[in-house]
C-alpha cells in the first residue's frame, strides 16, 4: 500500500512538472525566431514565397495553438499579378497527445480576412495547382491538369470545426465577396454540417447575387462526396435537393435539385447604350465570338441530373413548371426531357451535343402547342411582328462551338401554324389596292385596308433550312376577304428576306385559294428587306405577264407612264 501511494505521488508529480513545463515553454521559446525557417521550408516545398509579416503566437497546453497574421503566399512562376493568397489572421489548435502518437487531430481552425485570387495562365494551368519543383522531390513532376496519383482512398483529418470570416475568392470575372463559412466536426462517413454566406459578382455591370445556405457534407472513401439536405437562398430564389461528386478521378457528378423561381436575365450584364469614349481602331483585329459550346469541356463532362424550376425567366422567355433531365458522358451531352408551360401552351423538347469529333454537333428537337405567339416574340425578339395562337415544331442541327458557326451550318425543318392573329406592320390588303390602282384597276372599297396590319383566320408555313437559309414553298394565310400563298427564302446569316406572294381578293365570306372562282383578282407581290424591317412591293415582272392582253392594250400608255413615275418610290 505504501509503495502504491509513493508511485501515485510520483506519477502525479511528474504530470504536474510536465504541465508546468508545457505552460512555461512559451516563455522560453519564441516562435517568431522560426519565421525565416518556415518561409524557407515553404519555398523549398512549393516554389512560392511565404511572407509572415505579422507576429506568431504559440501555446502548448491543453492544445497546441498557433496564431499568425497578416501573411501572404505568392503565385507560382509564370503568373502575373499580386499574391495567390493573403490573410489578416489565422488561428489553429492541434491536440497534443495524438500528436505524440503521430496522429494529427485538429480542434478548431479560424481564418479571418482571407483573399484567394485564382487564375489560369496561357497554358491553361491554375495557380492553385501544386507542382513538385524542389530538388529533393523524388520522381518526375505530375503533368499539369492530370489527376493526382494516390495510393490510398480519400482520407480526412479529424477537425472539430472550421470558421472563415470576412473573406473573398476571385476567379477571372467572378468574385465571391463577404464570404463567411462555418464547417462543423469533420470525419469520414458522417454528415458534416456546413453553413455559408457570400455575395457573388459576375461583372461590374451585373447585379450582385446574395447567397446563403446550409447543407450536410458527407465524404466517403467508397462513394465520393455528397451534399445532402441542401437548403439555399439566392436573392429571392430558394434551392433544395441533393448533389454528389461520385468519382473524384473523373469529376463525375449527379444531382436532383429544385428551385421555386429563377430570373437568369437579371444577373446578366446590361448594355446601357453608353457612347464609346473614343473611335474604334479599324486596324485592330476583330474580336472572335465567344465559344458557346467549348468542345474540350464537353468531352470531360460526367453528369446525371434532374432539375425542376417553378418559374423561370431566361433570354426574355417566361416559363413555368420547368422539368429538365441531363446526362453527359463520353463526349455526348443530352438534355432531355425538357417540359414547361409556355405562354398559355406547352413546351417539350430535347437538345443533344456531340463533342467527340473535331467540331461539336448540336441537335434540337422541340414542340410548342397552344402557344400565344405575340408575347413570346415580344419577350424574346422584342418585336410585335406576329400574333395568334398555335403550334410550332422544330428539328434542326448545327455544327461548331460559336453562335456564328452554328447559324451558318444550320440545317433542318420547322413548321408553324397559327389561328386568329395578325401580321403586324404589313397591310397586304392596302398594298393590293395600291397595286390595282397602279395598273388602272379599281380597288375594293368595302375593305380599304387593315390599318397597318393583316388579320388572318389561319396562318401556316414550313421551311427547310440548309446552311442557315430557310426555304419556304407552302406559305398560306387566309382570312374572309384575302388569301396569301407563296414562298421564298429567309437568310438567317444575312438576316434578309426574298419572298414571292400571290395575293387574292376574295368575293366569298370564307377563305379560298387564289385559283378558285371566289378570287376576284390575283396580284403578285414581293417581300424583301430584313426580318426586322420587311418591304412589300408589287412584282412588276410577274404582273406584266399575268395581266390580260386586252387590259395591256387598253391601258398601254397610262400603264407605261405610271410604271415610270409611280413605282420609283411609292412602296419604299
Amino acid at each position: 500500500m505504501r509503495a502504491l501511494k509513493i508511485l501515485t505521488f510520483a506519477v502525479g508529480g511528474l504530470l504536474a512538472l510536465l504541465i508546468i513545463a508545457l505552460l512555461a515553454l512559451p516563455l522560453f521559446v519564441d516562435p517568431n525566431a522560426y519565421k525565416a525557417r518556415i518561409e524557407r521550408s515553404v519555398h523549398a516545398a512549393t516554389g512560392r514565397q511565404l511572407a509572415l509579416s505579422g507576429p506568431l503566437k504559440l501555446s502548448v497546453f491543453p492544445w497546441i495553438a498557433l496564431e499568425l497574421g497578416p501573411a501572404s503566399l505568392s503565385n507560382p512562376a509564370g503568373f502575373a499579378g499580386g499574391p495567390f493568397a493573403t490573410l489578416e489572421h489565422a488561428a489553429l489548435q492541434v491536440r497534443l497527445l495524438p500528436l505524440l502518437h503521430k496522429q494529427l487531430e485538429f480542434r478548431h481552425i479560424e481564418v479571418e480576412g482571407l483573399a484567394l485570387h485564382l487564375m489560369r495562365n496561357a497554358r491553361g494551368e491554375g495557380n492553385w495547382q501544386l507542382a513538385a519543383t524542389t530538388a529533393g522531390t523524388a520522381g518526375p513532376a505530375r503533368p499539369s491538369g492530370s489527376a493526382p496519383q494516390t495510393g490510398s482512398a480519400l482520407q480526412l483529418p479529424r477537425l472539430a470545426g472550421l470558421a472563415i470570416t470576412d473573406s473573398q475568392v476571385s476567379y477571372e470575372d467572378l468574385l465571391a465577396d463577404h464570404l463567411n463559412l462555418k464547417i462543423g466536426a469533420v470525419g469520414m462517413d458522417r454528415p458534416v454540417p456546413v453553413e455559408v454566406q457570400l455575395v457573388l459578382r459576375r461583372s461590374p455591370q451585373a447585379l450582385p447575387l446574395q447567397i446563403s445556405g446550409r447543407f450536410d457534407l458527407r465524404v466517403s472513401a467508397g462513394s465520393g462526396l455528397r451534399i445532402e439536405n441542401l437548403q439555399a437562398r439566392a436573392d429571392d430564389t430558394t434551392l433544395r435537393g441533393h448533389a454528389a461528386l461520385t468519382d473524384l478521378a473523373t469529376s463525375a457528378m449527379s444531382f436532383d435539385l429544385s428551385l421555386d423561381q429563377l430570373d437568369v436575365d437579371r444577373y446578366l450584364p446590361r448594355d446601357h447604350g453608353a457612347a464609346p469614349t473614343h473611335a474604334p481602331d479599324e486596324t485592330a483585329p476583330s474580336t472572335a465570338p465567344p465559344e458557346l459550346l467549348p468542345a474540350e469541356v464537353l468531352r470531360k463532362l460526367r453528369i446525371d441530373g434532374l432539375l425542376g424550376i417553378g418559374q423561370l425567366r431566361i433570354a426574355g422567355m417566361a416559363l413555368g413548371d420547368v422539368r429538365v433531365g441531363i446526362t453527359a458522358r463520353n463526349g455526348i451531352t443530352r438534355i432531355a426531357p425538357i417540359t414547361a408551360r409556355l405562354y398559355g401552351g406547352q413546351y417539350s423538347g430535347e437538345v443533344s451535343v456531340d463533342a467527340r469529333g473535331p467540331s461539336s454537333v448540336s441537335v434540337v428537337d422541340q414542340t410548342m402547342t397552344g402557344v400565344d405567339i405575340a408575347p413570346l416574340l415580344a419577350d424574346t425578339e422584342h418585336t410585335q411582328r406576329l400574333s395568334g395562337r398555335g403550334n410550332l415544331t422544330c428539328h434542326v442541327s448545327a455544327r461548331g462551338s460559336t453562335s456564328d458557326a452554328m447559324i451558318r451550318s444550320l440545317r433542318g425543318h420547322i413548321a408553324l401554324s397559327l389561328a386568329n392573329g395578325a401580321i403586324e406592320g404589313i397591310d397586304f390588303r392596302a398594298e393590293v389596292n395600291r397595286a390595282m390602282a397602279l395598273v388602272g384597276m379599281k380597288g375594293s372599297s368595302d375593305q380599304p385596308g387593315g390599318g397597318g396590319r393583316t388579320r388572318f383566320d389561319t396562318f401556316s408555313m414550313s421551311a427547310e433550312i440548309t446552311d442557315g437559309v430557310a426555304l419556304t414553298r407552302d406559305l398560306q394565310v387566309g382570312s374572309r376577304h384575302l388569301s396569301l400563298t407563296g414562298g421564298g427564302t429567309a437568310n438567317l446569316v444575312t438576316d434578309t428576306l426574298d419572298y414571292r406572294i400571290r395575293a387574292a381578293l376574295l368575293g366569298s365570306s370564307t377563305p379560298a385559294a387564289a385559283q378558285t372562282p371566289h378570287a376576284l383578282v390575283v396580284l403578285p407581290l414581293t417581300v424583301t428587306g430584313t426580318l426586322a424591317s420587311p418591304k412589300v412591293r408589287p412584282d412588276l415582272h410577274a404582273l406584266a405577264k399575268e395581266l390580260p392582253l386586252d387590259a395591256l392594250q387598253k391601258h398601254e400608255g397610262a400603264l407605261r407612264q405610271k410604271l415610270l413615275d409611280k413605282l420609283k418610290g411609292l412602296f419604299r
